[in-house]
């Protein structure tokens, strides 16, 4: 049985039988393997992955002093998802947008990945005049048909006499000061509010005329007689005049009596093309589409299609207002605005991006990983350098066994080399060099 004394034991060491540039060389390898597997250290373990909301897909993370030396594959980004319900405007910022529907009847589009709209287009716009409140509120409804976007979407315009109940002007701030970003977009909308505004004005007319036993509230349909969104060629249907099959939806009178039989569209011809033609242009312009006749982006289009005077018939009983919004639209020193840039959706990504971590954190995770590794190469390099002279000595011995030179040369390493060393009773437990 074994001496208690004995139960705790030691390696007993040595140094290698090298010359003196060997364990120089050693020395300066291991230096230099500490310092490689720190600085990595440092830019792995040092840093933590943060989620944070970025404006583009295609964010990056190259801020930090290793990011030179790394190549990425990947976005750092998820693809935006759209729920039936979410709201958006575009970069553009005329419209805040609605969607209705997934066309791929997923439920969720969840692959939009910050790409430009190129095929969206108005389908049906519905128009609803109030005298008794004063607005006008109309509402588009558009089909996307992008693969990463294949969406029905609606919008909705309101003007009124009182600034609290018209539609927020996107391009100002809280502090109703003008985004310097958005000044086309604010001043598409004043140009709808003038020709709304001439809407209203035609049915207070009608009204008043009917010595107060016309309609007060009025509704028009209309419908786009082709969508550039479903035609193959797109790009060439947007160079199209846009056409309307208009029709009235309803007509409220002043004893609140609905009432769907028709009406003379003749009375409402102009100041309804004019919007429509307006609001469909505007419609385009949020939405990025290369529309040639866009009213707000073309002076040619803008006077030819644009009427402030309505037909002789319309007209042949004098009691029409004149419509002072298209007037104004025409003169409008401000038009034309430059050509729509490409629409993307004001959206935001989950990107996921690296942060340094707190002093104590990285001093810990740093030094931690480091001597861990550096221990694994280190005793690896020591095992393999153990192995290669136990080699040599088993080599030399087999030599001297079998007849070969017994004496020794000045680098060979037998053992003979050694003197036996007596720790314990037990006999010889280790060497040292003679």
């Amino acid at each position: 049985m074994a001496s208690i004394k004995e139960a705790i034991v030691f390696n007993v060491t040595r140094p290698f039988p090298f010359r003196r540039a060997f364990h120089i060389w050693s020395l300066i390898f291991a230096l230099a393997t500490l310092v490689i597997i720190s600085v990595w250290a440092s830019a792995t373990a040092g840093y933590e992955s943060v989620t944070v909301l970025g404006q583009s897909f295609n964010t990056t993370d190259n801020d930090h002093w290793y990011s030179p030396f790394l190549v990425r594959s990947s976005s750092l980004c998820e693809p935006a998802i759209f729920n039936p319900g979410s709201s958006f405007s575009t970069s553009n910022s005329v419209f805040t947008w609605k969607m209705e529907s997934d066309l791929n009847n997923h439920g969720t589009i969840n692959g939009y990945k910050g790409t430009s709209l190129s095929r969206c287009d108005v389908s049906y716009i519905y128009i609803d005049i109030d005298l008794t409140r004063v607005t006008v509120t109309t509402q588009a409804i558009a089909m996307c048909t992008d693969v990463e976007f294949p969406a029905q979407v609606r919008s909705e315009f309101v003007w009124s006499d009182d600034p609290n109940r018209a539609s927020a002007r996107l391009g100002w701030t809280s502090n109703n000061q003008l985004d310097t970003a958005s000044h086309d977009a604010v001043d598409i909308l004043f140009a709808l509010g003038d020709l709304a505004g001439d809407l209203w004005k035609r049915l207070r007319a009608i009204y008043r005329a009917s010595e107060q036993q016309g309609s007060i509230a009025l509704g028009f349909s209309a419908v786009s007689a082709y969508s550039c969104a479903i035609a193959e060629d797109h790009d060439g249907c947007f160079q199209l005049h846009p056409h309307y099959n208009v029709s009235d939806t309803f007509q409220l009178d002043s004893n609140l009596t609905v009432d769907h039989s028709p009406i003379d569209l003749e009375l409402w011809q102009t100041p309804v093309d004019n919007f429509l033609l307006a609001y469909h242009s505007a419609i385009r312009y949020d939405l990025g589409s290369p529309m040639g006749s866009n009213i707000f982006s073309n002076a040619t289009a803008l006077s030819s299609q644009i009427s402030s005077t309505d037909t002789t018939n319309a007209n042949q009983t004098g009691i029409l207002p004149a419509l002072t919004g298209a007037e104004t639209l025409i003169g409008y020193e401000a038009l034309p605005l430059d050509p729509p840039k490409a629409a993307v959706i004001d959206t935001h990504f989950l990107c996921h991006v690296k942060q340094i971590k707190s002093p104590a954190s990285f001093i810990v995770s740093v030094a931690g990983l480091s001597l861990s590794l550096f221990s694994s190469i280190w005793g690896a390099y020591i095992l393999f350098m153990t192995l290669l002279i136990k080699r040599q000595i088993e080599n030399q011995e087999a030599n001297q066994a079998s007849g070969g030179d017994t004496e020794l040369g000045k680098d060979e390493i037998t053992a003979a080399s050694y003197e036996p060393v007596h720790t314990s009773d037990r006999g010889t437990d280790g060497y040292v060099l003679n």
